[in-house]
């Protein structure tokens, strides 16, 4: 029988946060990311307060090229008062590669990856190399 099982998740925190739970930023995914999970039947939710996971079928197959693109939206004007980091430099953000396997913390204070254009209020682009998803069991 299949089933839908939760393939990976995704949580925005911050240490200004008595919860670490960050409510002044949101994940969007790119048109095609979004194209990308409809063809593999798979689905990005928010599921809480900064958080965010992928569902699929425990028979989808991802391709070695499948990457999730996404950006990470400020929606709240105080942002800057309590987050020490210069994150919109003139239209450039940090983009940060990871592996769906990757059990990472990043510390964007300390981030010192490479700088990619993007949107206004775009404070990071996450690309997430979905080839390792492995749900059979």
């Amino acid at each position: 029988m299949t089933q839908v099982k939760e393939l990976w998740k995704l949580k925005l925190v911050h240490e200004y946060f008595m919860s670490e739970r960050c409510d002044g930023g949101r994940m969007v995914l790119s048109r095609e990311s979004e194209m990308l999970l409809m063809r593999r039947q798979c689905i990005m939710r928010q599921v809480g307060l900064g958080e965010w996971e992928l569902l699929g079928f425990d028979e989808v197959n991802f391709n070695v090229s499948d990457t999730l693109e996404m950006d990470c939206i400020i929606n709240d004007r105080n942002f800057l008062y309590y987050t020490q980091w210069n994150w919109n430099m003139n239209g450039a953000c940090p983009r940060i590669d990871i592996g769906i396997d990757a059990d990472v913390n990043i510390n964007m204070a300390d981030f010192s990856g490479k700088m990619v254009n993007c949107k206004p209020n775009v404070c990071f682009q996450l690309a997430v190399s979905l080839q390792k998803i492995i749900v059979r069991e």
